[in-house]
């Protein structure tokens, strides 16, 4: 028998206490191992983040990049922090070291479109498209990218591309009246009246209550020589957006086309007290243009003078 105590070569056991300390030991390393601190502190931010308390979840994830340098997932979600404290360009920063650690093309199409977000709200427009037309080459049904880019392809006057985007958009996915409203203002644009009714006709029926696109919609009707129905469509934006000096001036321009004097003079005196000087040349310019198909108008002459004395 050995000093030990044990025979015929027998391991010795470490007693059980020992064993324990060890497997804890083992448990805490673990525990702090860089992938496991990385992914907790991910976790404690996005909880911050679902609370809204952005500067407490980017402190997290601050956290998750010292434990993980380059970290994908903690880089996109401390941009989408940055986004909604609006520093936008600390997110885009986060948003292109994203993109050198992407495996998988959702990983590309969440970093290129939120970037893209970033430089829409920067109204870097140009940029924006760019990124969403990446995020679009990654993943073709990335409805948020199609329709943000239709919006971006709006405001820089591309109406043509805006009108496609849509159209893609619409053939996949439920219609919206943010959709539509997008096209119809699209084709007003391209001067496409009846396109332009069509779609917001669409629009308004999804959402009544938006005074914007009924005024669109009563100027598509108006430039469609449908005066009846712009009148009403005009009417219903200004019961909306009480303010809305565009629409009162296209109501007084249907009641001056209607020859109906007494009507268009009231319409326009408060048409006039809520437009700034580029509601009033464009207003002005409307009378012209009218003037042009009905010169002998006396409702059109007697608008005009009371508009050209607005600009003095």
């Amino acid at each position: 028998m050995s000093i030990f105590g044990y025979s015929h070569g027998g391991r010795r056991r470490a007693p059980a206490l020992i064993w324990v300390i060890v497997i804890c030991a083992t448990l805490i390393m673990k525990w702090n191992s860089p992938s496991n601190l990385y992914i907790r502190h991910i976790n404690a931010g996005n909880k911050y983040y679902a609370g809204s308390q952005y500067d407490m979840a980017i402190t997290e994830y601050n956290a998750a990049l010292s434990a993980r340098p380059n970290g994908y997932n903690a880089l996109l979600v401390r941009g989408m922090a940055y986004f909604n404290l609006s520093q936008y360009r600390k997110a885009i920063a986060d948003d292109t070291a994203a993109l050198t650690t992407a495996n998988t093309m959702s990983d590309f199409s969440s970093a290129y479109y939120n970037r893209g977000l970033c430089y829409e709200r920067l109204k870097d427009y140009p940029q924006a498209i760019n990124d969403y037309t990446e995020a679009l080459r990654k993943t073709p049904n990335n409805r948020d990218a199609l329709i943000n880019r239709a919006d971006c392809f709006r405001m820089t006057g591309n109406a043509a591309g805006t009108v496609n985007d849509i159209d893609l958009y619409l053939k996949v996915y439920p219609p919206t009246y943010f959709a539509y409203d997008l096209r119809g203002d699209a084709h007003v644009h391209m001067k496409q009246w009846k396109d332009a009714v069509a779609d917001l006709t669409c629009a308004v029926k999804i959402n009544m209550s938006d005074g914007w696109g009924w005024g669109n919609l009563g100027w598509a009707q108006y430039m469609c020589g449908d005066v009846t129905p712009a009148i009403a469509s005009d009417i219903k934006a200004v019961q909306l957006r009480p303010n809305m000096s565009a629409a009162r001036f296209n109501l007084a321009l249907c009641y001056a086309v209607r020859n109906n004097w007494q009507l268009a003079e009231t319409t326009y005196k408060k048409a006039i007290q809520h437009a700034n000087q580029a509601d009033v040349k464009g207003a002005l310019q409307d009378i012209e243009d009218g003037l042009h198909k009905m010169p002998d108008s006396q409702a059109l002459a007697e608008a005009r003078k009371l508009v050209e004395s607005a600009q003095k």
